[in-house]
Formats: C-alpha cells, structure tokens, sequence
C-alpha cells in the first residue's frame, strides 16, 4: 500500500481492521482502494503467468478481476501475455 501512494499511519489504519470489508471501506476513505486494488490484480495475473510458464512452459493471457462482498469490482488487472 505505502508502494502505491499511502503513508505508514494509511497502512497500520488498513491492518487494524478487523475484516476485509472494513479495510475496504479504510482504502475507499484514503482514496487508495482503486489503486490499491488494481496494483493487487496485476500481481494476482503476474504470478499466475510466471505459475504457468514455469510448469507448463508455455505463455498465456491471464486478466484478474476483484470484486467486493456485493460482486462490485474494486480492482482489475489489464490483459497482457507474458510480461
């Protein structure tokens, strides 16, 4: 989070939460949850690339969307193969 514009006081607000809901609802408040969420999406498709490189040897387009508890989505990687 503190990669993607929070600060430390940010980070420990999120931590404290008690449930992914409300930690949500922190980042909304900070105006980080879009970027946060979507920098967490591109790396959910990353690992997944490099998973199915390293074991299948092959490259595939993976393209990663997050939805809240209400199946709104809060965060959404861009399609891409192999990078």
């Amino acid at each position: 989070m503190i990669s993607v514009g929070g600060d430390l006081a940010a980070a420990q607000a999120v931590l404290q939460a008690k449930t992914a809901d409300a930690a949500q609802k922190k980042l909304m408040e900070l105006g980080l949850s879009e970027t946060v969420f979507t920098t967490l999406a591109a790396k959910v498709s990353h690992r997944a690339r490099s998973y199915v490189q390293k074991y299948a040897n092959t490259t595939m387009t993976v393209n990663t969307i997050l939805f809240d508890r209400q199946g709104q989505i809060v965060g959404q990687s861009h399609c891409s193969e192999g990078t």
